[in-house]
């Protein structure tokens, strides 16, 4: 009989110590809803490193356009300005050939010489404000592109906050 009682005794025991073991241990639920917490938490981390590195290259863009958009500004003010100004400055005399060239040997051929350059350096400089244009143009799609994409991440990133900040 006490071999029964001391069975019964070392049985209840072990019955209890599993029903409070089982009960100390967190549910199926609050242990998913805390690696939900934690996968949450790995999302905001890196969306705040894409968001930093999406704000880095977006000033960067910011910055290349703003000197770029100058630039080009002020290149198709010179050039506007020499358009208007070349008529008067060819109706000014001795234009063809500079005064300090006339008594030179091979002085005319030094005049014609600058003047070609000169024609050269126009032509190049057209060119480059067609290009640069064209430059100016892509970077600005380009830009707009890239501020909507960080806009997106920006957004995302305070869902996924939110999502974060009410699992806690």
């Amino acid at each position: 009989m006490r071999m029964r009682i001391v069975s019964a005794t070392a049985v209840t025991m072990v019955a209890l110590g599993l029903v409070g073991i089982t009960m100390a241990q967190p549910s199926g639920e609050q242990s998913r809803d805390q690696g939900d917490r934690v996968a949450l938490r790995g999302q905001v981390a890196r969306l705040r490193a894409e968001v930093e590195l999406l704000q880095t290259e977006h000033d960067v863009d910011r910055d290349l356009l703003k000197k770029l958009m100058t630039d080009v500004k002020n290149m198709e003010g010179l050039a506007s300005l020499k358009a208007s100004a070349e008529p008067q400055l060819k109706s000014m005399p001795g234009q063809s050939t500079p005064e300090v060239l006339q008594g030179m040997p091979f002085g005319e051929a030094i005049a014609k010489r600058l003047q070609e350059d000169a024609k050269a350096e126009d032509a190049l400089m057209d060119v480059t404000a067609r290009l640069s244009r064209t430059l100016l143009d892509r970077l600005k799609k380009e830009f707009v592109k890239k501020a909507a994409e960080l806009d997106e991440k920006r957004l995302e990133l305070a869902e996924v906050e939110k999502a974060y900040n009410k699992a806690r």
